[in-house]
C-alpha cells in the first residue's frame, strides 16, 4: 500500500513540475546574451564566407577572361550560333540516352534479381550456378569500373568467340 501511495505522489509531483516548468522557463540574462552573441557570430561568419566566395569567383572569371587563349575558347566553345544549330541534335541524343536508361534499368533489375536468387538458393544441384553468381558479383564489385570497361570493350572482341558481339555500340 505504501508503495502505491509513494508512486502516485511521485507521478503527481512530476506531472505538476512538467506542466509548470515548461511554461515558466525563461533563459537567464547571461544565456540570452550568449544566444545573441552566437547569432551575431553566425551572421558575421556567413557574410565573410559569402564575400570571400564572391571575391574568389570574380578573380577566377577575371583570370579566365584575361588569359591569352580566351578568344579562341570563346569562339570554339561558347559560340551562340553554333549552340543554336546543334541544340536539336543534343536534345535528340539526350532523349535517346533516357530511353536507353529506361530499358537498361528494367533489364538490370531483372538480371540482379535473378543473380540474387541464385546466390541465396540452397539446392545442391544449383551449386555451380551459385558459384558462378558469387564470382560474377565479387568480380564486378571488386574491379574498378574503368578496368571493366576496358576488359569488356577490348578483351571480349579480342577473344573472337563465336556469337559474342564485337561492335562498339553493342559493348557500350
Amino acid at each position: 500500500m505504501e508503495h502505491e501511495t509513494t508512486a502516485g505522489l511521485e507521478q503527481q509531483a512530476t506531472g505538476n513540475e512538467q506542466a509548470t516548468g515548461e511554461q515558466d522557463h525563461r533563459p537567464s540574462a547571461r544565456q540570452q546574451e550568449r544566444q545573441r552573441f552566437r547569432r551575431s557570430r553566425k551572421r558575421r561568419d556567413t557574410w565573410i564566407a559569402a564575400l570571400c566566395t564572391a571575391a574568389f569567383l570574380v578573380a577566377l572569371c577575371a583570370a579566365v577572361v584575361a588569359s591569352p587563349g580566351w578568344f579562341r575558347v570563346h569562339t570554339l566553345f561558347l559560340n551562340w550560333g553554333e549552340f543554336h544549330k546543334t541544340l536539336p541534335a543534343i536534345l535528340h541524343g539526350f532523349w535517346l540516352n533516357i530511353q536507353m536508361f529506361l530499358i537498361a534499368e528494367v533489364l538490370i533489375l531483372a538480371l540482379g534479381l535473378l543473380i540474387a536468387l541464385v546466390r541465396v538458393t540452397r539446392a545442391p544441384g544449383l551449386q555451380p550456378l551459385r558459384l558462378a553468381a558469387t564470382v560474377y558479383v565479387d568480380v564486378f564489385r571488386g574491379v574498378p569500373t574503368l578496368l571493366l570497361v576496358f576488359l569488356i570493350g577490348y578483351g571480349l572482341p579480342a577473344l573472337q568467340l563465336q556469337g559474342t558481339p564485337s561492335q562498339p555500340w553493342v559493348l557500350g
